[in-house]
Order: C-alpha cells, then structure tokens, then sequence
C-alpha cells in the first residue's frame, strides 16, 4: 500500500457497511502499528455530495473506501488513495475501465 505511514483517517463511504469485505480487504493490508480512524460518512456526513468529498475530507493523509466506481476512478485521477472491489470482488486500488464501470451499474440496477 502506498505512503502508509502517513495515513491517519479511512474515509467510508455511505455504500460501505461496516461489515463489508472491502473494509476487511482494507484492514488486512495494514501494516502492524498502523491504526487510522475509520470515518464513516453514513454516520458523520450523511448525503454528503461527492465534490464534497473530494474537495474537503481527502488529502495525503486519507484513503477512501468507496463501492461507487465514478466516485473511486475520481479521487484517483484527483492523485488521492482510493480503494474499492471490482468486478470479479477483487480488491484495487486502481482505476477502473469504463466498460467495467458500465457491468458494474448494470448489475446494481438488476438487484434494485
């Protein structure tokens, strides 16, 4: 994982639960001796818009925990840490391709 020294606040996004394997994916990569705060928005900043969340709670000392993949390929063009499941519920940190983006959305919408 990149600059985890540094790190000091996880940002979880409202579509993360707090049982959800992405934040159990997230908490096994952590080194010993690294222990950040866990920030779940659900809780702390319901309905925060995502601009909001790019402009104000990220920075070089965060790393955001989001299944929304417009929101997660933003913060990563915006150069911040941002961490998600893909397709196949693989663990990345990188950004996502548009067609997967698109098979994503289509298979939320089928379970809505």
């Amino acid at each position: 994982m990149r600059c985890v020294e540094s790190l000091r606040r996880v940002i979880v996004d409202e579509c993360v639960g707090h049982e959800s394997a992405l934040i159990e994916h997230f908490k096994a990569t952590l080194p010993s001796g690294v222990h950040p705060e866990f920030i779940f928005l659900a809780q702390a900043h319901r309905g925060i818009p995502d601009g909001e969340i790019l402009r104000k709670l990220l920075g070089a000392d965060t790393v955001l925990l989001t299944q929304d993949c417009l929101l997660h390929n933003q913060a990563w063009n915006l150069g911040f840490k941002s961490y998600t499941l893909d397709q196949q519920g693989n663990f990345t940190a990188e950004r996502l391709k548009f067609e997967v983006i698109q098979r994503i959305g289509a298979l939320q919408d089928q379970t809505s």
